[in-house]
């Protein structure tokens, strides 16, 4: 994320393409981001521990839990007095399908590399034996 910021921060955006480019990226990264720390258990927040265990004890996809807690999210805060424009409606609509793909994958690719960690590490524990 820092990463991002620090390459998009000199960065001016005034085109409706560029805030849509931008958009789309952001809405790509946040999902991404979450698809990483949940699949290396590095602590999910309360909005994604909820989804979790909503989607463990019912067995919904975690898209469709994702989208609805976003929906609901976004009425409370709407209600509350909140701004809501066409980006955070296209967040709400998206960022449940994209944690839905990013997740697995994460997890997937978190898993390979800790097989491989493990591995490396188990050859340099045999090696320090001898």
């Amino acid at each position: 994320m820092d990463i991002f910021l620090h390459c998009v921060s000199n960065v001016e955006v005034t085109s409706l393409l560029e805030k849509i480019i931008v958009l789309i990226l952001g809405i790509i990264i946040n999902a991404i981001g979450m698809g990483i720390y949940i699949s290396a258990q590095l602590g999910a927040g309360p909005r994604d521990s909820f989804m979790l265990a909503v989607t463990s004890k019912t067995g919904w996809k975690i898209s469709h839990v994702r989208r609805g807690m976003e929906a609901i999210v976004l009425i409370i805060g709407w209600l509350c007095g909140g701004p809501v424009f066409i980006g955070t409606i296209i967040f709400v609509l998206t960022i449940g399908t994209l944690v839905g793909i990013a997740l697995p994958l994460c997890q997937t690719l978190t898993d390979k590399f800790l097989k491989k960690f493990e591995k490396r590490k188990e050859e340099i524990n045999r090696g320090a034996s001898l």
